[in-house]
């Protein structure tokens, strides 16, 4: 298990591992302490006092920190490590395909590496960038173009590309509609998604410290 804090105004981020591998007795002991908490969505969970917040957000087996006190963040890791097994690995760079650049001023969380990582699997790191999403005035059918032979790479290209970046989810979601049967047009449009990330490679978000 993961323990990922992120203080969201001083832009402070240490990682813990947590080494018991109990998982469902580790998360009986988290929901105790998890009672007196709000569950916004599902997994995310927000305590909030008269001046501070702090969010709380559960990810497989891995736990995501925020918050607006390092004081009352540090209490309540305190709080964790009296019933788990962690250990400080320091600030973090690299989390769930999220890479997280800081800075005295801004903290930045980008996809770049994640992203090159995709480009790398269809060898595609030398290719041409795109501008747009989808091809002008194209359509994608269920029924034009050739069924790929083995449709395990469209899969888990497609697969992979359902992640955090909102602009691209639109067309995400189109391609993914056509994976029980993808033809050769299909992965064009993914090829074509894969480019345009490639141009936008340095989007991100940024927090302001």
């Amino acid at each position: 298990m993961t323990l990922l804090v992120l203080n969201m105004s001083v832009s402070y981020i240490v990682r813990f591992m947590v080494y018991d591998r109990l998982h469902e007795l580790a998360f009986r002991v988290l929901a105790l302490h998890l009672l007196h908490w709000v569950l916004a969505v599902v997994s995310m969970f927000i305590w909030r006092s008269s001046s501070e917040i702090v969010i709380l957000l559960l990810y497989v087996d891995d736990i995501i920190f925020t918050g607006s006190s390092l004081a009352v963040l540090r209490s309540l890791i305190s709080r964790f490590s009296s019933q788990f097994s962690m250990k400080d690995l320091g600030d973090i760079h690299y989390f769930l395909g999220i890479e997280a650049c800081r800075t005295p001023q801004h903290l930045l969380l980008t996809q770049s590496k994640y992203v090159l990582s995709l480009l790398s699997r269809l060898n595609m790191n030398n290719c041409k960038p795109a501008s747009t999403l989808v091809a002008s005035g194209k359509k994608l059918s269920l029924y034009y173009g050739t069924l790929l032979p083995d449709p395990s790479q469209y899969r888990s290209i497609v697969g992979a590309l359902t992640f955090t970046r909102p602009d691209i989810t639109y067309a995400v979601q189109q391609v993914c509609q056509l994976m029980h049967v993808p033809r050769d047009v299909h992965f064009q449009a993914v090829k074509r998604i894969l480019r345009y990330l490639k141009r936008t490679i340095s989007y991100g978000v940024r927090f302001i410290s």
